[in-house]
């Protein structure tokens, strides 16, 4: 006769907690519209080195925005800037699309419209420098619409 048996598998050790993660991937859905002539739709996002992420709306003539414009977060949770690299690989080529930058200097991406609109989904890596481990990824989308 066969007796069943529990088993209980531990993984890790006891008191032991995650590290977290030194930076933490920008993310969201960010649009600007306007209208009139003569006017423009433009919105940018800015990584910078001092750890902050912001998305401004640059748009002129009458308009309105999905977001207040400025600080968004934090992507630098320990260390220093210039330790990590980001990419953003842009479905429709937003530049600079899908190359490593330092980000030990800020890093800007613009879409401006003045006829039309574009949105462009992106995916966002950050990555150690040194050893080019990739810690964070998120998408970003960024969309400017513009009615003359």
């Amino acid at each position: 006769m066969s007796i069943p048996h529990t088993f209980q598998v531990i993984v890790g050790l006891a008191g032991e907690e995650a590290t977290p993660s030194p930076v933490t991937a920008p993310s969201g859905f960010f649009t600007v519209n306007s209208s009139g002539n003569g006017a423009y739709a433009k919105i940018r996002l800015t990584v910078d080195n001092n750890g902050q992420w912001y998305v401004n709306d640059l748009s002129t003539g009458s308009g309105s925005a999905n977001f207040s414009s400025g600080s968004q977060g934090t992507w630098l949770n320990t260390g220093s800037a210039s330790d990590y690299d980001i990419k953003i690989d842009f479905a429709d080529g937003t530049s600079p699309d899908n190359v490593w930058l330092n980000l030990g200097t800020d890093r800007v991406w613009e879409i401006q419209m003045e006829e039309d609109s574009l949105a462009d989904d992106g995916d966002l890596s950050i990555r150690n420098a040194s050893t080019l481990t990739v810690l964070a990824t998120s998408t970003i989308t960024l969309e400017a619409e513009h009615t003359p």
